[in-house]
């Protein structure tokens, strides 16, 4: 997309903000003195100037200079000139200035520089000077935004009557976010697919930060293998695409595989996900992300951008666009139909759909997904839009958006983001069909736990909410809230086609992830005959069918007879274990070693958040020091960002590792290598300390509980020999009513990567 036609969306979607726009042509001017293009993440100088207009600026008067909410660039510093961030303002006049770097304007520009003037006035004409990433004097630079933009911008406003009125300053402060070097490789593929069908497969570099980048390399081979290594065949990956696809891979055989991409010299540089393929299966996975934003409300890029990368770079098969209902226009909610218009094929499903973003205290945010284009929004306030002229009725409240709902071809979920879902106190059976338990703003499976207490019977669904143009491949960048890989979700479906999503969604035939393709197969035999049903009951459809067999979502009157339930899990790396859940209780737990296997190698997770709002992550700024034993070696699980710290070095005469990161439910930690497995364990946070003697780890985890939310720290043993790549699991289970019992399996991959099936539900009819 040409800057020209960027422009023109610019115009077209971003209402203009509600300041005071009074003689706009003589407030000042703003001027940005910087390169066409930076690298997301580097350090760097940008310099501005903001020239007083007619009116000057009075003692007590203020210019702001402002960005966008999601970007994540680094807060400016005025203290310490020899570190990063340091920053300066200069005024070149009659006065002085007081900074400060806060949230202070209207979404989605809150990330705000304020300068107050003080002990004098600006005149027309007086100039200040602003300097982000000062580094004459040591610091290395302003550390820009982790992820790619077209265009990052910043705005201007000024209050020169001193009168707490602003009016925003004409201005084209912008440049790009670009990628940096390609430092890895993310292979793609199906998970499950039917024997003889075209195999889309995709090598896609990424920089440090998890943004697609070009490939620099000229001597990549992408090859498809059977489950021992045979290759079956391979393809030169083109250099001069930042994400090589190919659908000439087809299998005549069932089997087991997956894809890499090698050097020419051999080395694996990149392994897909497990690839299954079944002779004619009736499910095959699809693969989606139903919640992201763009610059329509608060994110990066455009919605069309959005799907084009959901589709070329994350290769996906669903996507659906989820833009704050409070901040969408009329106009807007047009372009946002069309664009899923354009994009919905039957080779790649564009969903319409907006989010409800209620506070919590009237029910929290949910995602709205309509089967169809040019449906009603029903908007939970109009907080950032004037009343339009659609005359819809608003939903100031989640019952009152299910009841509007009700007569929409429509599904909603709820999830836990900025504005958590109170699934307890607003529900519908008929409307809400699933909660979202991992976004990038963490993990919460406790939404799950509530949707259970509160007798929901809910799937369970993990998308990305991203706000970073990266929809299905989302990182989580170099501060702020999100903490994690965002997630995907694999539906459980015939074929790739609206009619068979909206049945998976209803009948919750399908399982999330934290971003990995890992392979989940969860299935129930009963040893007599048992009621499945075809839709909720408690929906006021009590249609069932007589059978002994059963699949993730399904819900079951089973009477006396007995469940087997079997897990089958196939790792996109190797396997650490699987949980079997009954409600928010775990009744199984199943490692991919046998007891007494544990070896040398000790694993310390911190995991958890600090309460269930926006601004509940964690903090862990740690060190674990081993007495009696040596370190052999110190390596990262799951630190997703380069913002995340591990260092391993002496301390007080012995050896310890020290550690910084955040969590928001998922889990970060260490593995540590050690010579011998004696001695003590000493962990200090500012979280949780303790002191663990070695002999006391076994077979299970060993907690330490903190306070938040399921905040904890774990310390485990692991085989000193690699984890398997599969796993299984069968297990019996009676039900005796009459309160519901969700059944469901927590899988999680060595590397910390996690998938959650959505629950078989016993029931009393």
């Amino acid at each position: 997309m040409s800057l020209d036609s960027f422009d023109h969306l610019l115009a077209v979607r971003e209402a203009r903000l509600p300041h005071l726009n009074y003689l706009t042509d003589q407030m000042g001017r703003f001027d940005l003195f910087a390169d066409a293009a930076y690298v997301a993440g580097a350090h760097e100088t940008l310099r501005l100037r903001y020239t007083a207009g007619t009116f000057g600026v009075d003692d007590g008067g203020v210019i702001k200079l402002s960005w966008r909410v999601t970007s994540d660039m680094a807060k400016p510093q005025f203290d310490d000139p020899s570190a990063a961030n340091f920053s300066t303002v200069t005024v070149n006049g009659q006065a002085r200035a007081q900074c400060r770097v806060d949230r202070e304007n209207i979404r989605p520009w809150t990330h705000t520089l304020h300068i107050r003037i003080h002990s004098g006035c600006l005149r027309a004409g007086d100039d200040i000077d602003i300097v982000l990433g000062e580094t004459r004097q040591g610091s290395p630079g302003l550390r820009l935004q982790t992820h790619t933009e077209k265009a990052f911008r910043f705005k201007g406003y000024v209050d020169p009557f001193a009168t707490y009125e602003f009016n925003e300053i004409p201005s084209d402060m912008r440049f790009a976010i670009v990628p940096g070097e390609t430092t890895a490789w993310r292979v793609i593929g199906p998970t499950l697919i039917a024997q003889g069908d075209r195999m889309r497969l995709g090598v896609v570099g990424e920089d440090r930060w998890g943004n697609a980048a070009p490939c620099s390399r000229r001597d990549l081979v992408l090859e498809l293998k059977t489950r021992d290594g045979e290759t079956l065949g391979a393809v030169e990956v083109d250099a001069d695409q930042t994400v090589h696809q190919t659908c000439d891979f087809r299998s005549d055989t069932t089997g087991d595989f997956f894809a890499q991409v090698r050097s020419a010299a051999g080395e694996v540089l990149g392994r897909s996900n497990p690839i299954r393929i079944e002779d004619d299966p009736r499910y095959k996975h699809y693969w989606g992300d139903l919640h992201f934003q763009t610059m329509e409300t608060t994110g990066a890029n455009s919605v069309e951008d959005g799907f084009a990368f959901a589709r070329d770079m994350a290769m996906l098969d669903i996507a659906c666009h989820q833009a704050n209902c409070f901040q969408v226009t009329d106009a807007v909610w047009r372009q946002i139909n069309a664009a899923t218009q354009a994009f919905n094929t039957d080779r790649f499903l564009a969903i319409p759909g907006y989010e409800w973003s209620g506070n919590t205290g009237v029910g929290g945010d949910r995602n709205v997904l309509y089967r169809r284009e040019d449906r009603p929004i029903f908007r939970s306030s109009r907080a950032l839009t004037t009343r339009e002229a659609d005359n819809m009725p608003d939903a100031h409240t989640a019952t009152d958006l299910f009841q509007a709902l009700r007569g929409e071809d429509a599904v909603a979920l709820a999830h836990f983001g900025g504005r958590w879902s109170d699934v307890t106190a607003h529900h519908d059976p008929v409307v809400q069909r699933s909660v979202e338990i991992h976004a990038t703003w963490g993990t919460s499976e406790w939404l799950l736990h509530d949707a259970f207490k509160a007798g929901c019977r809910v799937g369970v669904v993990a998308h990305s909410d991203d706000h970073k143009g990266r929809p299905g491949a989302t990182k989580p960048g170099g501060s702020g809230n999100f903490t994690a890989v965002g997630g995907i979700t694999a539906y459980l479906m015939p074929q790739l086609t609206r009619d068979a999503l909206f049945d998976a969604l209803r009948k919750r035939r399908h399982y999330g992830t934290t971003g990995a393709r890992i392979f989940l197969d969860v299935r129930a035999r009963f040893d007599r005959p048992v009621k499945v049903f075809d839709d909720d009951p408690l929906s006021g459809v009590h249609d069932h069918v007589v059978a002994r067999h059963a699949m993730m979502g399904d819900i079951v009157a089973p009477g006396d007879a007995t469940m087997t339930l079997t897990a089958l899990v196939r790792g996109a790396a190797p396997v650490e274990r699987i949980d079997l859940l009954r409600g928010g209780d775990i009744i199984r737990t199943e490692r991919s070693w046998a007891p007494g296997e544990a070896g040398r190698r000790l694993r310390v997770l911190c995991e958890g958040a600090r309460f269930r709002g926006r601004n509940g992550v964690m903090h862990w700024l740690g060190r674990a020091k081993v007495d009696g034993a040596t370190i052999v070696d110190a390596q990262p699980v799951n630190f997703l960002t380069p913002a995340s710290t591990l260092s391993l070095g002496e301390c007080e005469g012995g050896q310890a590792v020290r550690w910084s990161c955040t969590t928001r439910g998922n889990r970060i930690g260490f593995d540590l290598l050690l010579d011998r497995f004696a001695g003590t364990l000493e962990v200090a946070t500012d979280q949780r300390t303790f002191r663990l003697p070695l002999a006391d780890i076994g077979d299970d985890d060993v907690m330490f509980e903190t306070d938040g939310l399921d905040a904890r720290i774990r310390v485990f043993r692991l085989p000193d020999t690699a984890l398997p790549m599969e796993m299984t699991i069968e297990h019996d289970v009676s039900y005796a009513g009459p309160d519901d019992a969700p059944i469901y399996v927590r899988a999680t991959q060595a590397d910390g990567h996690q998938a959650w099936s959505s629950p078989i539900y016993l029931i009393t009819p």
